[in-house]
């Protein structure tokens, strides 16, 4: 096969190379002409509209640039639980206190760095999921004297205000749904960092700590010998989509 084909010269395998080829560098050579021509001829008869026309043309280039760039501004990211904390702590007997945490969740925050006020964050937690390590206590708390977690199996917070107060500080308004009573809340928020991390993605960090009342959320019962101010704290690492 080699030396049958090395017998065919490269006149028959392209028969009609000699005319095609021509016929294609005369086309293209009316078609360059025809260019200059009428660039020629437009820049004769109207070189100020003309330049006017390329002014114009780089200003429509550079405004879709920029708003390339400010639709990539904002980034998603997804809470990672691994690296999540939510940790609460209440006053026992008005003489110490118990601290527990939620184990079981899920969040979404999207991060504006050009505009945070667009930023917004949503979290659900499982009412169930509370852990104070003693089994006695967390079945307690998700009785109908507490969380009610049956009958009321999420805690949700869901921004509708976000607000930059210093570079890396911001104030975060939203509604908070806890034991089916919903209440807008305001709480204090500290961008920690953010980064690469060693296997390919991107992460970004926050902490929150702010105080609630239980009775607020319709659970009022064993007062006071269970303390009513919740502090909550929110340690987050979230995870660029």
């Amino acid at each position: 096969m080699h030396t049958l084909a090395a017998q065919i010269s490269e006149k028959d395998r392209f028969p009609y190379r000699d005319r095609f080829y021509p016929f294609i560098a005369a086309t293209i050579y009316r078609i360059h002409c025809g260019f200059l021509r009428t660039t020629i001829h437009i820049c004769k008869e109207a070189p100020m509209k003309t330049i006017r026309n390329i002014f114009c043309l780089f200003i429509f280039m550079a405004l879709l640039l920029t708003a390339g760039t400010t639709a990539r501004a904002a980034d998603t990211y997804a809470v990672d639980p691994v690296h999540t904390f939510i940790v609460f702590k209440i006053r026992h007997l008005d003489i110490g206190y118990v601290l527990g945490m939620f184990v079981d969740f899920s969040g979404t925050i999207v991060a504006d760095k050009e505009n945070p006020e667009k930023s917004s964050v949503e979290m659900v937690v499982t009412a169930k999921s509370v852990d104070t390590n003693v089994k006695k206590r967390d079945d307690h708390l998700r009785s109908d004297s507490f969380l009610d977690a049956v009958k009321f199996p999420e805690i949700r917070f869901k921004s509708t205000k976000v607000k930059k107060i210093d570079e890396t500080t911001l104030e975060v308004t939203g509604n908070m749904t806890l034991h089916g009573i919903s209440r807008e809340i305001t709480v204090p928020v500290e961008f920690l960092g953010e980064g690469k991390d060693p296997w390919g993605g991107y992460r970004m960090a926050f902490s929150t700590d702010f105080d609630i009342l239980r009775s607020d959320y319709g659970m009022d019962k064993e007062l006071p010998g269970v303390g009513d101010k919740v502090h909550i704290s929110l340690v987050t690492e979230s995870i660029k989509k």
